[in-house]
Parts: structure tokens; C-alpha cells; sequence
């Protein structure tokens, strides 16, 4: 997850700095295979389907022009993987400078906040829609 932080100093003295910072770099596959540790499953308990991440956003876009804002959703976690979709690709880490260590951010661990995503979604604490 790629985050912009602000830090204001004495603005009369320094210019405002703007720094990427970035919890985690992962593919989707990274993800599922995060979620499959945290929940203690393996493939075998999934129906896995294979598509391709521009066609998955594109069906999210047609959705949300259609009214249907569940497909943000989809193009929320698509996206990511696309060049070019909403302007700009999502992955930072690969075109610019980060600034964790600038700012003495400590590694985070995906199986941990995997745990805490799965844990909200089953207890209905995600909106799902707009």
C-alpha cells in the first residue's frame, strides 16, 4: 500500500516535503497466497479462476457508469496492476523514491494485516459499496 505523507517544517525556511512511503509491494498472488496462511486453508478449499486485470477493470468501470458501484470495487483491486487505468499506474516503488527509511517507519507484516482484513470482513465491519 503506497502512501503520500506530508511534512510540514517552518515553512518560512523550508519548502514543504512531500514523501512516498509504502506498507507493502505484493502481486496478487502474494495476497492470496497471505490470505490462504492467515485463514489456514489451501487451494483445494478455493474456487480459483484465472483473468486478466485490465478486463476485470474494464467490467468495474462498465459497472460503475451502469450504477452499479460495486464495481469500483473491482477496479479498486485490479487497478493496481494495470498501467495506465485512472491515469497512472498504482505501483510507486517502481517509478519513484521512497522515503520509509527517511522517515523511521518499521517493516509492516502482510500476514498480520491480512489477519486484521480478514477478521473485519468477516465481522461485516468492510463497506462493500458506495
Amino acid at each position: 500500500m503506497i502512501k503520500r505523507a506530508f511534512l510540514a517544517g517552518d515553512t518560512a525556511t523550508k519548502p514543504l516535503l512531500s514523501q512516498f512511503i509504502s506498507s507493502f509491494r505484493v502481486s496478487q498472488l502474494d495476497m492470496f497466497e497471505g490470505v490462504k496462511r492467515v485463514t489456514k486453508t489451501t487451494d483445494a478449499d478455493w474456487t480459483i479462476t484465472h483473468s486478466l486485470a485490465r478486463e476485470r477493470w474494464e467490467k468495474g468501470a462498465a459497472e460503475v457508469r451502469q450504477g452499479n458501484y460495486m464495481g469500483f470495487t473491482e477496479m479498486l483491486y485490479s487497478g493496481m496492476f494495470v498501467p495506465g487505468a485512472n491515469g497512472s499506474h498504482g505501483d510507486y516503488q517502481s517509478r519513484r523514491e521512497l522515503h520509509n527509511g527517511l522517515l523511521s517507519l518499521p517493516v509492516e507484516d502482510l500476514d498480520e494485516a491480512t489477519d486484521v482484513g480478514v477478521r473485519m470482513g468477516e465481522n461485516g465491519e468492510v463497506n462493500r459499496s458506495h
